[in-house]
């Protein structure tokens, strides 16, 4: 299954064309606060450029910093008229799971992560610097 999985990752990855790019600029990460219900406090934050490459058809991204690069595949596409952006359920290229969401028409432009970690959930923020679509190239 392993070997399914690693053939089929990179067959897509190398037929997978970006139509969307972003671009960040700053990571911030929270811990989920059970007392208060909501999110909890910083826990990091730092100046960190990223690169977030989604195919054409939005069902497979690219994830680029200085140290790694991670694909994910997403599925679950979803938007919320109310939020006004995308969440889809993404898994790493590793199986690792969690949520991501795409938030560009915020006053603050951002992705988002969110993980569940053994016994804590995780909020991965980070702040766009920029974004563009491929045609507009």
């Amino acid at each position: 299954m392993n070997k399914l999985f690693t053939f089929l990752f990179f067959l897509i990855w190398n037929f997978s064309f970006s139509q969307l790019t972003v671009s960040t600029k700053y990571i911030e990460i929270y811990s989920w606060d059970d007392e208060k219900d909501a999110w909890g406090e910083i826990i990091v934050e730092d100046d960190q450029f990223s690169f977030f490459e989604f195919n054409e058809e939005m069902t497979f991204l690219n994830f680029t910093t200085i140290k790694e690069k991670t694909s994910f595949f997403l599925t679950d596409s979803e938007y919320s008229e109310e939020h006004e952006h995308f969440s889809y359920e993404v898994t790493s290229d590793s199986g690792y799971e969690s949520t991501l969401i795409v938030d560009l028409k915020s006053d603050l432009p951002n992705i988002r992560l969110v993980i569940d970690v053994e016994d804590s959930n995780l909020l991965i923020r980070y702040t766009v610097k920029n974004y563009w679509f491929e045609d507009e190239e």
